[in-house]
C-alpha cells in the first residue's frame, strides 16, 4: 500500500478540522491538538476496523513522551498495513502548526484513498475512545458522555452540515484542549530557551577565541 501525499496538500485546515470532527466525534478547533497522536490513531481505526488496538491508545497523554507512545502505536499499525509512511513522530509531539497540518493532510488522503471500504458503515467514535486509556474521561469533557448513541449520530450529522460546533465559536474550549495548549506553549518556551541559551554559548566560544 502506497503512501502519497498530493491529493490532499491543497485541503484547508477549516475543512480539515470539519472532516476530522465530524469522524472522530471531537470539537478541535487546532490542527495543533493532534500532537498527541490519539486522534490520528482513531482515524485509522475508523478507516480500517479491528486494525488498531484501541486499548493502547492514550487519550490523556499530557507529556512528549506520552504523545510518542501513540504514535509510534500509530507508526506499527501503518508498518502492519503496509503503508510506506514514515510518521515524523519528533516534530509531531511538538505541537508545530505546519507539521501537524501536513500530516493531517496526508490522513485526509489515506482515508479518502480507502473510504470506499467502510462506505456506509456505522462508526461509534465515542463507544471506541472509551476502550482507551483515559478515553471515557475525554468524552467526559467534550460533554459526549451523557449522549445516547442515537444522539452521538445526530451530532456528528449535524458537524457535517455545519462547522458551527467545529469552528471555535462553540463552548469548545475543554479541558483536554485547554491541557494540549498549556503543554505546546511549554515546548514553545523550552525551545525558545534552548535557542537563546545556544546563542549565549556561541557567544562565548567566539570571546574565547579572540582572546
Amino acid at each position: 500500500m502506497s503512501s502519497t501525499t498530493a491529493g490532499a496538500s491543497f485541503v484547508g485546515r477549516t475543512e480539515l478540522l470539519t472532516w476530522l470532527n465530524a469522524l472522530c466525534a471531537t470539537r478541535l478547533t487546532r490542527v495543533e491538538q493532534l500532537c498527541s497522536g490519539a486522534v490520528a490513531c482513531q482515524v485509522l481505526d475508523a478507516l480500517f476496523p479491528g486494525r488498531v488496538p484501541m486499548r493502547k491508545v492514550h487519550w490523556a497523554a499530557t507529556h512528549e513522551h506520552e504523545f510518542v507512545r501513540n504514535f509510534k502505536l500509530l507508526q506499527q499499525v501503518l508498518a502492519a498495513l503496509g503503508v510506506s509512511k514514515v510518521v515524523p513522530v519528533d516534530r509531531l509531539v511538538r505541537g508545530r502548526y505546519q507539521d501537524n497540518l501536513e500530516f493531517l493532510q496526508w490522513l485526509k488522503e489515506l482515508y479518502d484513498g480507502h473510504a470506499a471500504a467502510v462506505a456506509g458503515r456505522h462508526y461509534d467514535a465515542m463507544a471506541r475512545r472509551e476502550k482507551g486509556r483515559g478515553g471515557v474521561e475525554f468524552n467526559r469533557l467534550l460533554g459526549h458522555a451523557s449522549k445516547t448513541p442515537k444522539e452521538a449520530v445526530a451530532g456528528t450529522t449535524r458537524c457535517r452540515r455545519t462547522s458551527r460546533l467545529c469552528s471555535g465559536d462553540d463552548a469548545v474550549a475543554v479541558d483536554y484542549a485547554a491541557m494540549l495548549e498549556k503543554k505546546m506553549a511549554g515546548l514553545k518556551i523550552q525551545s525558545e530557551t534552548a535557542a537563546a541559551e545556544q546563542e549565549e554559548l556561541a557567544g562565548q566560544v567566539q570571546a574565547l577565541m579572540q582572546e
